[in-house]
């Protein structure tokens, strides 16, 4: 996972001197955006699924950056697929960059068609006339971008029904399951929006709460997380970062005209918006989604360089490297600080007592599966100033974390129960010096 979140640095700085053509702007703007909270927080925690799927849609955007300087479509295809069959995530990069060229693509030869009807004097019935469905469906069959997008979708359903079916076939043979029953769709269903648990209708899912949250993400993304930490002791933080990273989208957005390649510069900010908002019942409990967009810290570092590029009519090239070496001892702090924040000792007596507990949990459950009652699951989550550590933290290594109602309802047969707080049940407790969390065997106690 380590060498993952390397490579995908290195693959956001070959793009960006792709793009910049100057390796000292692009260097600071890797350095800026990787030592951000969200950057950092995955690199100290080390989780397999959010760098996986960074580094996937990494890939695929150094693959797109490629095939517009250089007209290489098969590399683009390759690495695409490649991508798709790591994460998921790829296709809301995929797709703004496919919808946004073919959209182009067909506004420019419509353009140029209309220019042609002009200088023989029709152009009052060219928009009314066959010849103008006729173009666009040329376009659309005959464009790059359109077979770019087919073989990625065939690729993704061919995935998604060998992965059901699979699945299907699995619980089948232990069980009467339907394919709406199966984890996966009620999933899916589920972080799309299609289908809400009693848990999820307790939070707000209005527009407004949602948009404010996603905007202090990425607000705490645009920031080394060193300067962000000393932030957190103002009070109303939060609404100062919401009001940065608007900033910071405006200054994006009006960079995006001092680069060639404006597609990739719109495809790489809106690809993690695009995905959010498409995710929001998702997006909205899991902060490390917040990850994705890391194209904004990026382009925002590009658009600052730049503007002062062209509003002092000063070549940055030459003189910008000081710069690089103040966002890599940035890098650095904001990296000793996390792993600070991590692992310090300014722990409270609860935050204490949870780690002590489940030391001694691990120590019993040794890779069995681990049920946890709903009611407890997000009260275990606990909060190291500002840093979320989930019960996966707590029992990493130790086994599957369950969640449920009841546990007559297990998914999988599990003997060991985790409750905040003693259970007032007659179950059988493993742990009775333990002080917050408490392990119960529920084999012995039937």
């Amino acid at each position: 996972m380590l060498v993952l979140f390397s490579m995908t640095a290195v693959l956001a700085y070959w793009s960006l001197c792709r793009l910049t053509s100057n390796r000292w702007i692009s260097l600071t703007a890797t350095l800026v955006a990787f030592s951000s909270f969200h950057a950092l927080y995955y690199n100290d925690m080390i989780s397999n699924e959010v760098g996986i799927g960074l580094f996937a849609v990494m890939v695929s955007f150094h693959a797109m950056v490629i095939f517009e300087q250089e007209g290489r479509f098969r590399q683009l295809v390759i690495k695409s697929c490649i991508a798709l069959l790591l994460d998921w995530r790829v296709l809301a990069l995929l797709a703004v960059f496919v919808i946004l060229s073919l959209t182009r693509e067909i506004f420019r030869e419509w353009t140029q068609e209309r220019k042609r009807s002009k200088h023989i004097g029709k152009d009052s019935t060219f928009w009314k006339s066959k010849s103008l469905v006729r173009l666009s469906r040329r376009l659309v069959f005959n464009s790059m971008y359109m077979l770019l997008g087919v073989i990625v979708i065939l690729l993704g359903a061919v995935i998604l029904i060998y992965n059901i079916g699979q699945e299907y076939y699995a619980l089948s043979q232990t069980s009467d399951t339907s394919i709406g029953e199966l984890p996966s769709v009620t999933s899916a269903l589920g972080r799309t929006g299609l289908v809400t648990s009693a848990l999820e209708e307790e939070y707000s899912f209005a527009w407004i709460s949602f948009l404010k949250q996603q905007l202090t993400q990425i607000g705490k993304g645009s920031i080394p997380f060193a300067l962000y930490n000393a932030l957190l002791r103002i009070p109303d933080t939060g609404v100062y970062i919401a009001l940065y990273a608007g900033a910071v989208l405006g200054v994006c957005v009006a960079g995006v005209r001092l680069l060639r390649f404006k597609m990739l510069t719109v495809s790489l900010l809106c690809s993690g918006i695009f995905w959010a908002i498409l995710m929001r019942h998702n997006v909205i409990f899991h902060d490390y989604e917040s990850l994705f967009y890391i194209g904004i810290p990026l382009m925002f570092i590009v658009s600052v360089m730049m503007h002062i590029e062209k509003l002092t009519k000063y070549r940055l090239a030459d003189h910008i490297w000081h710069l690089a070496v103040v966002a890599l001892l940035g890098f650095i702090f904001s990296s000793f600080q996390m792993s600070f924040v991590g692992h310090n000792t300014e722990r409270t007596e609860f935050h204490e007592a949870v780690i002590d507990d489940f030391e001694v949990i691990r120590r019993i459950t040794d890779g069995e599966n681990v049920f946890v009652p709903i009611v407890d699951m997000y009260p275990l989550h606990i909060v190291f100033t500002g840093v979320r550590h989930g019960l996966d933290y707590y029992l990493s290594g130790s086994g599957i974390v369950l969640y449920d109602t009841e546990p007559i309802n297990r998914v999988r047969p599990t003997r060991f129960m985790v409750r905040l707080g003693r259970s007032e049940e007659n179950y059988n407790l493993l742990t009775p010096n333990n002080r917050r969390i408490f392990l119960y065997d529920l084999e012995a106690s039937q």
